[in-house]
């Protein structure tokens, strides 16, 4: 008995060895080693189940609410739109303010719309508060979020503070990931 090599099988033969072993060594290598930080920024972003965006009459709020969309699209994260009525020390918490209320479902409004292109689960709060920045903190505590995510513009240098006291506050004390999108005026 002879046995005949034919060009074909051999080209497969060779195909099918080359494909094999290729398989092997991507199974059988050991992948580079990537720093704990970075492996931690990466578990935080896919761990998001709650995204809260603090929403406020200007352009860059709804900026904010894309990007939240954005990075919460892969795990179908909840947005969760809120607006804080900052209600001075002369006024008790509950006072009425039916101007600033019906301005307020506006700016949810709008916001809400954003996500619903999106096609993300969203829910809307429209809270008072002595400062917006304690509100935005309770908040995030109250509904477990796992990330904020808030438009900002910075100020005038020569300001106390180029983000503005809420954004400082938040970076400060947020026991979340607290991202901000700067938009330049």
């Amino acid at each position: 008995m002879t046995w005949q090599i034919h060009p074909l099988g051999a080209l497969l033969a060779s195909a099918f060895a080359v494909t094999m072993a290729s398989l092997f060594w991507w199974m059988l290598r050991v992948p580079p080693s990537v720093p704990a930080e970075a492996a931690k920024a990466r578990r935080a972003l896919d761990a998001v189940g709650v995204i809260l965006v603090p929403i406020i009459g200007r352009p860059y709020s709804l900026k904010a609410v894309e990007l939240a969309c954005r990075l919460g699209e892969i795990q179908k994260a909840e947005i969760l739109l809120a607006t804080f009525l900052e209600m001075p020390l002369s006024l008790p918490l509950g006072a009425p303010s039916p101007q600033a209320e019906g301005d307020a479902q506006s700016l949810l409004d709008q916001a809400e719309a954003v996500v619903k292109h999106h096609d993300l689960p969203c829910r809307t709060k429209a809270q008072r508060a002595r400062e917006a920045a304690e509100g935005i903190l309770a908040l995030a505590r109250e509904e477990n979020a796992d990330l904020i995510v808030m438009g900002v513009t910075p100020k005038a240098v020569g300001a106390r503070s180029a983000l503005g006291r809420t954004a400082e506050t938040l970076l400060r004390r947020a026991a979340c990931e607290v991202i901000l999108e700067k938009t330049v005026a």
